[in-house]
């Protein structure tokens, strides 16, 4: 499944190293190759919390899918 630029997803599982938790909802800032992802998550006041570049296949799903 290909994604968009600032596509919203949602994690769907715990990465403790960033201390996010599955559930939670980011926003898609870049696209690589081999189906990966680097992903925004942020706070309620928009600060950036985390950018992981994860897995479409096992990281996260199209948020509200």
């Amino acid at each position: 499944m290909k994604y968009r630029l600032l596509e919203v997803v949602e994690l769907l599982r715990d990465l403790p190293e960033y201390g996010l938790h599955a559930g939670s909802i980011g926003a898609i800032v870049e696209v690589y190759a081999d189906d990966c992802y680097e992903v925004e998550f942020a706070n309620e006041r928009g600060e950036t919390l985390a950018l992981p570049v994860l897995s479409a296949q096992t990281d996260f799903k199209r948020h509200g899918s």
